[in-house]
């Protein structure tokens, strides 16, 4: 069983590009890497394991900021549809008072 496996194999495997994999490397501590460099079994497993908690964490952001997007939406449904019963208001208001005028004259 193969102990290392090279960079360039395992973006592949991974589904990255290879610059990505040499990104997250070197935040793991490996800057002096190549894509055909080798890299023991126990690293490819710490770099997989961050990416998946980055892409967790990207996931929930996501995720925040949809929910915050639709808390927006429904705010701005909320103030055009009071701002519109408040032209109604006046409106219906306005009405009264010509018709009290003209019942008065």
């Amino acid at each position: 069983m193969a102990t290392q496996v090279r960079i360039f194999q395992l973006a592949k495997k991974l589904g990255l590009r290879t610059e990505a994999l040499l990104k997250v490397l070197a935040d793991l501590g490996l800057s002096d890497v190549s894509a055909t460099s080798s890299i023991d079994l126990e690293t490819a497993k710490a770099a997989a394991e961050l990416l998946a908690e980055q892409a967790k964490a990207a996931r929930k952001r996501a995720e925040e900021e949809a929910a915050a997007e639709a808390v927006r939406a429904e705010a701005e449904t909320v103030a055009a549809k009071a701002a519109q019963e408040a032209v109604e208001a006046r409106e219906t208001a306005a009405e009264a008072e010509a018709e009290a005028e003209a019942e008065a004259e």
